[in-house]
């Protein structure tokens, strides 16, 4: 059974009720002509809306008598089921129940909060743990670490190679020094033998002059032969000291050119050297950095910073954050 009721405008001395009842299609219909009543009180017509509005099935109504013509009053309080409430209670009553559930919920948010507020809560525990970020610096720890192994290990090869060229190079200074004296001493040795020669060239020609005056003397013929001989051995060795001289000054050449060829190298590599330890550098404070995060990170950041303000006071905890 579903009831329909329509409120309309009432006259300044009365309200006026339409109430229709709709019976099933298996049963027969019938329709009440909209009367004029007096207001009232009622159980019924409370318990009915009541009932429909909470979603119930209402109980049996007992029939509705119309009013008498021309009578704008309902039937006497004896009979109950025909006893009407004013509407404006009747709408108050569904508004109430319609609310009610609402303002229950309220109620019970409300005293969840203030349970929640009033009771003894971990604040801390609602912070930020700062998990994630721990674990992005053990990721970047972790990253570093072989890195920075790896720098070290470069680092490494380049001063061996550095000290043994540096090695190489002092040892090639020191043959240089040595074959520059070495052909110093090959070239005075040179101007000496040429000087010696030239004088025994022009003793022999002397001699061989006063030989054609005295072609028979013995003596000065083998005087002039001997002398000849002397000038042989100063070509001779003239011939060798000018060949050493020669291999000396070719050695010096090829040192120097060695030298050269090291001390490009030992540049090159201290370019590198300096790279690299320029990187290395950078990750060992970027490793500093982060080591020092993570032992900050350590047991939670709050707990850090709670002992760094325990340590230092908390204007210098808002002047490092």
């Amino acid at each position: 059974m579903t009831i329909e009721i329509q409120v309309d405008k009432p006259p300044d001395d009365a309200a006026s009720l339409n109430l229709h009842l709709d019976q099933p299609q298996s049963s027969q219909s019938s329709q009440q002509e909209p009367g004029r009543w007096p207001v009232a009180s009622t159980d019924w017509t409370s318990h009915a809306l009541g009932s429909r509005l909470a979603g119930n099935q209402p109980s049996t109504p007992r029939s509705l008598a119309p009013a008498p013509t021309g009578s704008n009053k309902l039937p006497t309080q004896s009979s109950p089921g025909n006893s009407f409430i004013p509407i404006n209670h009747t709408m108050a009553n569904s508004s109430a129940i319609r609310v009610a559930p609402a303002k229950r919920q309220k109620a019970n948010d409300s005293q969840s909060q203030l349970s929640e507020t009033s009771g003894s809560i971990d604040w801390n525990a609602r912070l930020p743990s700062g998990n994630e970020f721990t674990e992005s610096l053990k990721a970047a720890l972790t990253s570093l670490k072989p890195q920075i192994e790896r720098l070290e290990q470069l680092l490494i090869s380049i001063n061996d190679e550095h000290r043994g060229l540096a090695a190489v190079r002092r040892s090639l200074y020191s043959s240089k020094d040595e074959l520059a004296k070495d052909l110093e001493k090959a070239q005075e040795c040179l101007i000496d033998v040429e000087e010696s020669t030239a004088t025994e060239e022009e003793i022999v020609r002397d001699l061989e002059g006063v030989y054609k005056k005295h072609p028979g003397d013995n003596k000065l013929r083998a005087f002039l032969d001997g002398r000849k001989k002397t000038v042989i051995e100063y070509q001779k060795v003239y011939i060798i000291v000018k060949s050493q001289l020669g291999k000396s000054s070719a050695e010096l050449s090829k040192t120097e050119s060695e030298i050269q060829s090291v001390n490009r190298r030992l540049d090159q590599l201290e370019a590198e050297r300096a790279e690299v330890m320029k990187e290395k550098e950078g990750a060992d404070k970027a490793m500093k950095s982060t080591m020092f995060m993570s032992q900050f990170m350590d047991g939670g950041w709050q707990a850090s910073v709670d002992s760094f303000g325990q340590a230092f006071g908390d204007e210098a905890v808002q002047t490092a954050f």
